[in-house]
């Protein structure tokens, strides 16, 4: 239950907590300022929590879930919002950026937590200065630049199932004006999950390598590059299967135990490649900074799984997921402050381009009774000829979906600040994003069984190959307005109404008379009022928020299609309430409490 925010200094005078800067307006303020319901980790948290990914740091958010069991389909959930589809035609409902470029997938936001700055977790739609896909909210990754002295570190870290984690950490000087940082990361552990017929199943096997050059061109003038390459190849977690004659007919000497060994007859594995890079530039003028970002990313990743939980041949059904995705993003931003105004302008441009496989392979006799009525309807007068007996049951059905898809989007924003007077602050901002779509989906079977003209995994009432392309385009102004009244000198209320947007998307795993191949775009207002407060003498941080959403459009997995239902997304509306309390009091210069 507990909710670390922010971290804390012992200071030789005095004990206090230490102040987080962050960036969650696109400018440098010290967190308890901004009108936003935010949870901050920064290194010496990170550190302290032994977090090694973004999963880790959920479990000490307030209102926030994070699980990677499969770290290729992570889920992130803020305030009850997700999305879990892993295919190509949605898009996630909780945006994750790192180093100000959005990571488009969950595939590739999954990433180790090292040499980093902080991690700020912004909580209700961020649709204005973070734009689309940030519903729920959104969490940003903020690495270390380079600095100007020569420093290093070398940490290793052992543990159970000969876990060996490495960690290497280089800063250079190499002029005046120029630095790099090289970070180098292996994390390696066997599996704590036992299959006796094949590999131990959670081990992690993971590499990467990250490179950042800092150039100060000028006394105004600063320039980033950041690169960084990694692989994962490791056995992801598995089904179980909870029927003990599944899995006691193919295993005679053991006995069903849910929370023992597994049993598996397909490999579950998990690997991607994946590259990045970015450049930012920041020019500092009179009153004014001029920030371009300019990011790419790509990744591919096979994920193998076996989902009938046993290694029964009389119930067969493995899935393949791999995916291809790569990711261009240009930022222009400038933002600027007078003695009462504060504001940021902006514009932006991605391109993503994608394609999704989704393999099934199984046997007939996997399949829930019912679905051999539609088997013998669908195949006709092939009956006979089709299912000779038994022995069709056991016949290999594979079955595939292809799909992929291009995505542009276009966004330009404004935001601003008006101090009204000395503790009355009014903040307003406006967004407007369009996105247009292009999609294709090729779905087709390649099953043994002469005659069999029909399918069973991806389509609704046995339909036929499939092979379509679909384009789509939405739009949206989404935007906020804020007020903030500073209650002293150390805490303040505010309220605040603010909208988000997700663009509709496409169907891809089944096709059929009741389910339609495209959805809605989706949107979302939140009422948010909320105190930040420091007390005890600047040794008790308080958070308090109470929120209220409506959703239109919600856009919702389902299990629909017959015989064999597949995961489809559909629209609907919703709302949510909550209320997050979140606390952190220095008890002793030596003793933290959080909660």
């Amino acid at each position: 239950m507990a909710a670390l925010v922010g971290g804390v200094e012992a200071r030789a005078q005095q004990a206090l907590l230490e102040e987080d800067i962050v960036t969650a307006q696109k400018r440098s303020e010290n967190v308890m300022d901004v009108p936003i319901a935010i949870s901050v980790f920064n290194a010496e948290t990170i550190e302290s929590l032994s977090a090694r990914n973004l999963t880790d740091l959920g479990r000490f958010t307030a209102g926030v879930e994070m699980i990677n069991t499969k770290s290729l389909q992570p889920t992130y959930t803020i305030r009850g919002v997700q999305t879990n589809d892993w295919t190509a035609g949605s898009d996630p409902a909780v945006a994750v950026y790192v180093d100000g470029v959005y990571a488009a997938r969950g595939a590739g936001a999954e990433a180790a937590l090292v040499d980093l700055a902080r991690v700020e977790v912004l909580k209700g739609p961020q649709g204005t200065l973070l734009g689309r896909n940030a519903m729920g909210g959104a969490i940003h990754i903020i690495s270390n630049k380079p600095t100007m002295a020569q420093e290093g570190r070398v940490k290793v870290s052992v543990g159970d199932y000969n876990r060996i984690d490495g960690e290497v950490v280089i800063n250079q000087p190499v002029g005046d004006g120029l630095a790099f940082r090289v970070i180098g990361l292996t994390r390696n552990r066997d599996g704590y999950m036992n299959s006796p017929n094949g590999p131990d199943l959670n081990d992690e096997d993971q590499q990467a390598i990250r490179l950042v050059v800092l150039w100060t061109a000028t006394d105004r003038t600063e320039v980033l590059w950041r690169a960084e390459y990694s692989e994962v190849d490791q056995h992801s977690a598995t089904h179980t299967a909870l029927i003990p004659p599944t899995f006691e007919l193919a295993n005679p000497d053991r006995r069903l135990d849910t929370f023992g060994d597994v049993a598996t007859d397909f490999v579950n594995r998990e690997q991607r490649e994946m590259f990045s890079s970015s450049l930012e530039i920041n020019h500092v003028m009179d009153g004014m900074t001029f920030t371009a970002i300019t990011g790419w990313r790509e990744y591919e990743t096979e994920l193998d799984e076996d989902l009938d939980g046993a290694n029964n041949p009389d119930y067969v059904l493995h899935g393949r997921n791999p995916q291809d995705n790569d990711y261009l993003s240009q930022e222009f931003r400038l933002t600027g402050f007078t003695q009462r105004l504060k504001w940021t302008l902006g514009a932006g441009y991605s391109r993503e381009h994608v394609a999704h496989d989704t393999i099934a392979l199984f046997n007939l006799s996997t399949l829930e009774p019912f679905a051999w009525a539609e088997i013998l309807k669908n195949a006709g007068s092939h009956t006979s000829d089709t299912f000779p007996g038994v022995i069709a049951a056991f016949e290999p059905w594979p079955e595939e979906a292809q799909s992929s898809g291009t995505y542009e989007s276009w966004a330009v924003y404004g935001d601003a600040t008006w101090s009204i007077s000395d503790g009355l602050n009014l903040t307003g901002g406006l967004r407007y994003t369009r996105d247009d779509k292009a999609f294709d989906l090729f779905t087709q079977y390649q099953n043994q069984i002469v005659g069999a003209d029909f399918g069973l995994a991806f389509y609704d009432n046995g339909q036929p190959v499939l092979d379509v392309t679909q384009r789509e385009s939405w739009d949206n102004v989404s935007g906020r307005i804020v007020l903030d009244y500073a209650v002293g000198d150390d805490a303040m209320v505010y309220g605040s109404v603010s909208t988000g947007f997700k663009s509709g998307g496409f169907n891809t795993l089944n096709v059929g008379p009741v389910i339609d191949t495209s959805y809605d775009d989706e949107e979302v207002i939140n009422y948010e009022t909320g105190l930040k407060g420091q007390f005890l003498q600047r040794r008790l941080n308080l958070n308090l928020a109470v929120f209220f959403y409506e959703y239109d459009n919600l856009q919702e997995l389902k299990l629909l299609g017959q015989p064999t239902p597949g995961y489809n997304l559909l629209n609907s509306d919703a709302e949510g309430y909550g209320l997050e309390v979140e606390a952190l009091w220095l008890a002793t210069p030596d003793l933290t409490l959080g909660g």
